[in-house]
């Protein structure tokens, strides 16, 4: 199961993105001297539109039968068998096993993933809080 990032996230990493590319592009375009802040602009754009093509195709949280793992830059995967506590804080949720913590952000995940999410930790026979 893939657990996907919400749209508005999705569309505010590509809008910040192309934003930021317009108006370094403009900067370079229309003023006389080289400035590091056109080519920060730049480099601002291309990192939204990379965080937004990366979120898009690798998905939030992807759950197996075996694990689940946040897809990040550096991944943070846990084994379901080593799972002792879900924490439900806020809207957020965290997970603990032995050595490592898994915080799930439930403000980045689309609702219809959010359900499926919610059953699922809901189904594991685990102490909660």
């Amino acid at each position: 199961m893939e657990i996907k990032y919400s749209k508005k996230r999705l569309n505010q990493n590509l809008y910040f993105g192309i934003l930021w590319l317009v108006l370094g592009s403009a900067a370079a375009v229309f003023t006389e001297a080289a400035n590091i802040f056109n080519y920060g602009y730049l480099s601002l754009g291309i990192l939204y539109i990379a965080t937004y093509l990366f979120e898009k195709h690798k998905k939030y949280l992807t759950i197996t039968d075996a694990i689940i793992s946040k897809n990040n830059v550096f991944p943070k995967t846990i084994h379901l068998s080593e799972i002792k506590r879900i924490k439900k804080i806020g809207a957020d949720y965290i997970v603990e096993a032995e050595t490592t913590k898994l915080k799930i952000d439930t403000d980045w995940i689309d609702e219809n993933s959010l359900s499926e999410l919610k059953t699922f930790l809901d189904h594991l026979s685990l102490k909660k809080d």
